[in-house]
């Protein structure tokens, strides 16, 4: 259970891996939670508000919340062993299942809730508490979730750079033009401040790409050892380790190898799902 369908990391990573969880015999769904846009507006709140963001989470709110929650939590099957809820949209599902002793729940955390609000936080807690499994990839875990914002920005300096293009989903770029734009590129920038897993990362890597990033989220996991001086933390560093790629090519190439050997060995769909079956086995158990 998620969010949405399209256009997120989660979205992305089930439309990859629940494939090959029917090819291994394992009968999955995939069931999206209801909600219209003052559900989204709210739960985007509480996105931000789990991050650390301020938010003044009315009455009004939490009870939209709920109930869309529970709108959600009927239109589900009730002859799943296992539920897997991500991020906090759905969180509430369980609570509103409970009639389902047999079943066990897994809560799946993108974002970083190291340090949230604290108002929010209280309020999903309990919720949160009734899964028999939650799960954080790191403690310093991040994600961004105001992207159209930064788009709008990116796109008014881009109109005053006549060398800047902006390509995105919204102007036909898909999977394979990204797939084509990383496999041509020199050097694969990722300068991200927060950020969640760092998707973009292993997608380069996996091409022998060297990449020049932010050290910020998941990003540093997934640095091959002996290249963690390209993680930087200003722009100037950026462009300096940029320009040294761009004149190095066979230090640029050896990076690009090793990072890809790096996703190879930690971070494709089969470890992933090693590591999901395991904990499924413990949490039946």
């Amino acid at each position: 259970m998620n969010a949405t369908a399209a256009g997120g990391g989660v979205a992305e990573l089930l439309s990859r891996i629940i494939p090959i969880h029917l090819a291994l015999g394992i009968s999955t769904d995939w069931r999206l939670i209801y909600g219209d846009k003052d559900f989204f507006t709210i739960t985007k709140g509480f996105h931000n508000a789990l991050q650390g963001g301020e938010l003044d989470l009315t009455a009004d709110a939490k009870q939209a919340y709920l109930d869309h929650n529970r709108t959600s939590a009927e239109m589900l099957r009730e002859d799943n062993d296992l539920f897997v809820v991500h991020d906090p949209q759905p969180a509430a599902l369980r609570h509103f299942k409970k009639s389902l002793p047999r079943s066990k729940w897994i809560w799946r955390c993108h974002i970083d809730s190291s340090e949230p609000n604290q108002e929010v936080w209280e309020f999903l807690h309990p919720y949160i508490q009734e899964y028999d499994a939650a799960v954080f990839t790191m403690k310093a875990f991040q994600d961004d979730p105001q992207g159209w914002e930064i788009l709008d920005k990116i796109n008014a300096e881009a109109a005053d750079d006549p060398d800047l293009y902006v390509f995105t989903n919204l102007t036909g770029v898909g999977s394979m033009e990204v797939n084509a734009f990383q496999r041509a590129a020199d050097v694969v920038v990722q300068k991200s401040i927060r950020e969640g897993f760092g998707l973009v990362v292993a997608e380069a890597f996996w091409k022998s790409r060297p990449i020049v990033a932010g050290r910020a989220g998941g990003i540093p996991l997934q640095f091959p050892a002996g290249y963690e001086d390209y993680l930087v933390e200003s722009v100037e560093d950026c462009a300096a380790k940029i320009r040294f790629l761009l004149e190095h090519k066979d230090i640029a190439e050896n990076f690009g190898r090793a990072g890809q050997a790096k996703i190879r060995a930690e971070f494709l769909l089969p470890r992933l799902i090693r590591d999901e079956l395991r904990l499924i086995k413990d949490v039946m158990a």
